[in-house]
Formats: C-alpha cells, sequence, structure tokens
C-alpha cells in the first residue's frame, strides 16, 4: 500500500492508472515494441516491453547498487505482470507470454558516464526516440554541452507538441510577449 497525497492506494493500481493515464500520449504501443517511462527516487529510466525478442529491457543512464538493482528487478516485475494484464484487456496480438519474457539490463557505451546524473531525462528522451531493441551510439550523450543541446531540444519539442494541453496558451504567451518587445 502507498500514500500519495494523503490518499492510500496499492502499487497495482497506481501502475494501472499510470499505464491508462499515458496509454497514447508517452506509452508506444506497437506489435514490435512498449516504452514506458519511469520515474522514481529522482531519476527517470525506460522499461521496454519488446515484443519481437521477448524480453523486457531497462534502458538506463546510471549504474546501481545491488540494493538498487533489487528494486529495479521488482520494477520490471511488476510492468511484466501490469502488462500482461493490460494487453489482454486491448485484445492485443502479442499479450500471451509477456510475464515469461527475458529481463535485460541494456548497456549503452554512455551508461555511468561523469556528470550524467542530472541528465536522466534527456537519456530517457534519447532513448525514447533512438532505440531499435539494441544498443546505439550516440557520442553527444557522453558531452554534458551536447546534453544541454539536446535538453533545449526535447524541451521545445515537448512544448510545441500537440499532445500540451498548455501549447495553446503558451502559443498565446510567447506573441504576447513578443509584440511587447516591439
Amino acid at each position: 500500500m502507498l500514500r500519495i497525497s494523503g490518499i492510500s492506494v496499492t502499487k497495482t493500481d497506481l501502475i494501472r492508472w499510470l499505464i491508462e493515464r499515458i496509454n497514447g500520449r508517452m506509452l508506444t504501443i506497437s506489435n514490435r515494441a512498449i516504452f514506458i517511462p519511469i520515474w522514481i527516487a529522482e531519476h527517470f529510466f525506460v522499461v521496454v516491453v519488446n515484443l519481437v525478442e521477448q524480453k523486457v529491457q531497462n534502458l538506463d543512464n546510471m549504474m546501481h547498487s545491488k540494493l538498487k538493482n533489487a528494486l529495479y528487478e521488482n520494477i520490471q516485475k511488476t510492468v511484466k505482470s501490469q502488462m500482461a494484464i493490460f494487453l489482454e484487456e486491448k485484445e492485443h496480438p502479442k499479450r500471451g507470454d509477456i510475464e515469461q519474457y527475458v529481463v535485460e539490463d541494456v548497456r549503452f557505451t554512455w551508461k555511468g558516464c561523469a556528470g550524467a546524473n542530472g541528465d536522466c531525462g534527456i537519456f530517457l528522451m534519447n532513448h525514447m526516440e533512438f532505440f531499435r531493441g539494441h544498443p546505439y551510439e550516440n557520442p553527444s550523450l557522453k558531452n554534458r554541452a551536447d546534453r544541454r543541446s539536446l535538453r533545449a531540444k526535447y524541451c521545445v519539442t515537448l512544448l510545441l507538441s500537440d499532445v500540451n494541453d498548455m501549447k495553446n496558451r503558451l502559443e498565446r504567451d510567447v506573441l504576447e510577449f513578443s509584440n511587447s518587445r516591439k
């Protein structure tokens, strides 16, 4: 049982709410993979349910202690069981064997790179943009200045996205600011 803002919820209810909330927004479902962004202990990472290779893949820029590895294994186990239920409800063609999928920690060359601890959101966005089931190279992720540029790119992309409920207000405020500067 978890307590969030004075409300008690079960972990299953929380995961189900999260999956339903992000379905069609950040959760990408196809016949190949499901990308699930996770925020825990002040850190973002991505869990990918790889339907082609029948794996649950952890995409994370940080190295973890054995204690944290146990926490991540629990998260992956929960994701597998909840995804099995979710895909069954959606009658997804690959819903059958998810709980039997192998769990894999994907090793990127930038994993654990210096100064990257505060940049987990950038790694998360990059993983969701480019990951296709196997490690890939992106030299920009190894360099802190390049990660700052990526942060700006992702911020603008999210702010101007059609799924941003505040996009119209943002555009109006920018126009108003621009007009006031003339």
